[in-house]
């Protein structure tokens, strides 16, 4: 009960813990697919339930980037229970990719009549370029991200995606199980720019 001058509230606290996660995993929605790793997983492991709602997540996906954005949040708010590094590392040995026809670059690009191949291939060059850009800036330390994305005139979700996809990349190249490629399909990286940025490191 809050009481203030003239007004009082009444409103009932919920404990996420105590909540099943089937309720919020089964959404449609992927922000409340996101809340169920702060729920009860009743007794079953979070080896189990994580990749559940990974894939949950991918069912529900409309777009590379967007899907990236899930991910990055779910790794955020997986910290409030010290789940995020079982998370990322489950992350890098599920075969969750990043699908460059799924890109608004792709769809702006697709021209009728042109061979998809060679669509892909141009791209792909302006994703290496933009997320090369990105990442020589943060590698220099210029912040914060609004700034980056002002200074590359990129989407700023685009920037924060690049952001969380290098420094996932780093973590898969220091453990020295993956190859290069291994790291271009898990964080969606482009090629040229894991070999430069990453396995260069």
């Amino acid at each position: 009960l809050l009481i203030q001058r003239n007004m009082n509230f009444r409103f009932d606290i919920i404990n996420m813990h105590e909540v099943p996660y089937e309720i919020f995993i089964n959404s449609t929605e992927p922000a409340e697919v996101i809340l169920s790793i702060l729920c009860d997983f009743k007794g079953q492991s979070p080896n189990i339930i994580l990749p559940l709602i990974l894939e949950r997540l991918r069912e529900l996906d409309k777009g590379g980037l967007v899907l990236e954005k899930h991910f990055v949040q779910l790794e955020i708010i997986a910290n409030l229970r010290n789940l995020q590094p079982l998370l990322t590392k489950i992350m890098e040995t599920m075969p969750i990719t990043y699908d460059l026809r799924k890109d608004i670059r792709y769809k702006q690009g697709k021209l009728e009549g042109k061979l998809e191949g060679k669509i892909e291939g141009k791209i792909e060059a302006a994703l290496a370029k933009d997320q090369t850009f990105v990442i020589s800036l943060l590698s220099n330390g210029i912040s914060p991200l609004e700034k980056i994305a002002d200074l590359t005139l990129l989407d700023l979700d685009f920037v924060k995606m690049t952001k969380a996809r290098f420094e996932r990349a780093l973590k898969m190249a220091t453990s020295k199980k993956y190859t290069g490629e291994d790291i271009t399909k898990a964080t969606g990286l482009v090629s040229e720019v894991v070999e430069k940025w990453v396995l260069k490191k």
